[in-house]
């Protein structure tokens, strides 16, 4: 695709699993899945499948919920996919996110999962990721990115907090963001309960300081609005 790190292969040590499950409500008129929205021109789940396979992950599973049968059929059609081993897991429409999850862990075969979120592109290096899941004490590695202030910050002055001291124009913020890329061990999986979402799960692991932080330095591109949609093509018209 051009526009992510092409790494050296993982192995077939790790099964990636997108998180496809959207309906994409919040894109309308757009009615389809949310990861078959065009992006730049091409389908989001193309977009995750390419880099994944830029990335040398030969194994993926596409847990899918909102029109399953739309992203089972997008998945089969897809040619650039054909020397990956690509499956799809419907476990229903309206089930948790740790729900879809236990049904994947079901059936992974690998001793690691790279969780993606299914509405989330970044140009992350998913080897170097890789990495930051060598000690054996982490059961999970979470990629993040600084949070950045969509709003010009007013700051008071020292004498008097009716002072403006100045404004700082969207600045970055003390705060880190999950844009998803979470490098799981397989263990961690048996830890889901039935209506955990993402961060539940994350968070009942981090209790016993076994959550690694990875912090990604590159872009990435969160599309949940028709907004987010408008700027995506325009910030990818330009890589």
């Amino acid at each position: 695709s051009g526009i992510y790190p092409t790494t050296s292969p993982i192995g077939e040590d790790v099964t990636a699993v997108i998180l496809a499950g959207g309906s994409g409500a919040r894109m309308r008129p757009y009615t389809g899945p949310k990861c078959l929205v065009p992006v730049g021109g091409k389908p989001l789940l193309y977009r995750l499948i390419d880099h994944l396979r830029e990335s040398g992950i030969v194994s993926v599973a596409v847990c899918t919920g909102y029109k399953a049968e739309d992203v089972a059929f997008a998945v089969g059609q897809y040619p650039e996919a054909k020397d990956m081993s690509l499956r799809v897991v419907n476990s229903g429409e309206d089930i948790s996110m740790g729900q879809r999850l236990s049904e994947f862990s079901k059936k992974l075969d690998t001793p690691k999962a790279l969780v993606c979120y299914g509405d989330t592109l970044a140009d992350m290096d998913i080897r170097e990721l890789w990495t930051h899941c060598s000690d054996e004490d982490a059961a999970m590695v979470v990629s993040t990115v600084p949070l950045k202030s969509v709003f010009g910050i007013v700051r008071t002055g020292p004498e008097s907090l009716n002072r403006l001291a100045r404004i700082d124009e969207k600045p970055e913020l003390p705060h880190l963001v999950n844009i998803g890329y979470i490098v799981v061990q397989s263990f961690a999986l048996l830890r889901l309960e039935p209506g955990d979402d993402v961060p539940a799960w994350v968070n009942r692991i981090a209790v016993e300081d076994k959550v690694e932080i990875y912090r990604h330095s590159g872009w990435h591109l969160t599309i949940n609005t028709e907004q987010d949609l408008i700027e995506a093509d325009e910030f990818l018209s330009k890589r």
